[in-house]
């Protein structure tokens, strides 16, 4: 991550945290120290949901009862899974939040 980019994150953080959000780079790297960074700082697990989207699978999130930062890899999804989360991303879970991860 960028010297520059740690500063914005810092004082992005010092705030609250919005519930979804959306990280473009080109490296995954920078992708994986920031939901790392977001993850300690709200001191929650975060979990790739990538792969497991579907309707069943986000209706069932909504039952946990733990917070957690879910992250999903927008270039890895079809157009149809990309429409399946909407909902979850306007009305995520209790305790939890979305990170979006996307190249430029």
């Amino acid at each position: 991550m960028y010297q520059e980019d740690e500063k914005l994150l810092s004082k992005y953080l010092s705030n609250s945290y919005p519930k979804a959000s959306l990280v473009c780079s080109l490296s995954d790297r920078d992708k994986s120290e920031f939901v790392g960074k977001v993850a300690n700082h709200l001191r929650l697990e975060s979990t790739d949901i990538t792969d497991s989207i579907s309707y069943e699978y986000l209706n069932d999130l909504y039952l946990r009862t733990d917070g957690y930062i879910y992250v999903v890899d927008l270039d890895k999804l079809t157009v149809n899974k990309q429409n399946v989360i909407l909902k979850f991303v306007e009305e995520c879970p209790v305790l939890s939040y979305v990170i979006l991860l996307t190249k430029f």
